[in-house]
């Protein structure tokens, strides 16, 4: 396998639990907290119009807005919905903090994602695209919309379980259909739901089917803070990672986190299995 990279979403999709409102202390202190932990990318929240700006939220009209929150020498990335930004008001990337965007779209808005994706591109930063749902489309379509982006000069495209309903012999199914569509040089993400308490176990069958030279991203939260059933735990796979790839990720700043900040958020904002959730899998 190539290399393999944690991705922490916690400010942004640990942001549907609590209205993307961690305070502006807290804010500055995860980000601390995970990049003393060495995660690779930090995912600070999203990248928006039409809002009022506000610094205790995760939610931003630039790129400048975010910057004074970001610990130096790290890699970090803003979100943004395809459907729902106007792409005119992405700034160019002048060489600040963030030079990653992650940009979800769906089934439906594909060629309106390709025109995005192409002009992000043009303002000279690095893409990551989530095609949401994954479990919506056929493996024909999978292969026809991988086929079609493989043409874009990106450097991930994720397997996106927005609903947690995939199994690890989904996982394993969908995993080889990225693996052997999409060019080497793009990196295949993850991003799981627990919904059937499955994410773990996916992100295992994901590394263990994945081929031997492809680079990886796999999205984890805090406390598997995250909307519904919650993501798959930042700590988890940290630990699981050290253990099996002999990674370096520092366990006690993430455990610091979960429990100074990601824990008290959890008293007032409960997330994780429910029969709900279960059912709506």
């Amino acid at each position: 396998m190539g290399s393999i990279m944690i991705l922490d979403c916690t400010l942004r999709d640990g942001g549907y639990i609590n209205e993307n409102n961690f305070g502006e202390k807290n804010i500055k202190k995860l980000i601390k907290y995970l990049k003393s932990a060495k995660i690779d990318i930090i995912e600070c929240g999203y990248l928006m119009d039409n809002i009022e700006y506000d610094k205790n939220k995760t939610e931003f009209l630039s790129m400048k807005q975010a910057e004074p929150l970001l610990a130096p020498d790290n890699s970090y990335t803003l979100m943004l919905l395809g459907e729902k930004y106007k792409i005119e008001n992405l700034p160019e990337n002048t060489g600040g903090k963030i030079d990653t965007i992650r940009m979800s779209f769906h089934k439906k808005s594909l060629q309106k994602a390709i025109e995005y994706a192409k002009k992000i591109k043009e303002k000279g930063y690095k893409l990551f695209l989530q095609p949401t749902s994954i479990m919506s489309y056929t493996e024909e379509e999978i292969k026809k919309m991988l086929k079609e982006l493989n043409d874009l000069d990106v450097e991930c495209i994720a397997i996106v379980d927005t609903f947690g309903q995939m199994t690890p012999e989904d996982t394993r199914r969908v995993t080889k259909i990225f693996d052997e569509v999409l060019r080497e040089n793009i990196k295949i993400g993850i991003h799981l739901h627990n919904n059937l308490q499955t994410a773990f176990a996916n992100a295992i069958t994901f590394l263990d089917t994945i081929s031997e030279n492809r680079d990886v991203e796999i999205d984890t939260s805090l406390l598997g803070m995250g909307r519904g059933a919650g993501n798959l735990p930042t700590e988890l796979l940290a630990n699981y990672l050290n253990t099996r790839y002999g990674k370096k990720y520092k366990l006690e700043p993430l455990l610091e986190a979960s429990d100074n900040i990601i824990s008290k958020i959890k008293e007032e904002h409960d997330w994780g299995y429910s029969l709900p959730y279960y059912l709506c899998h």
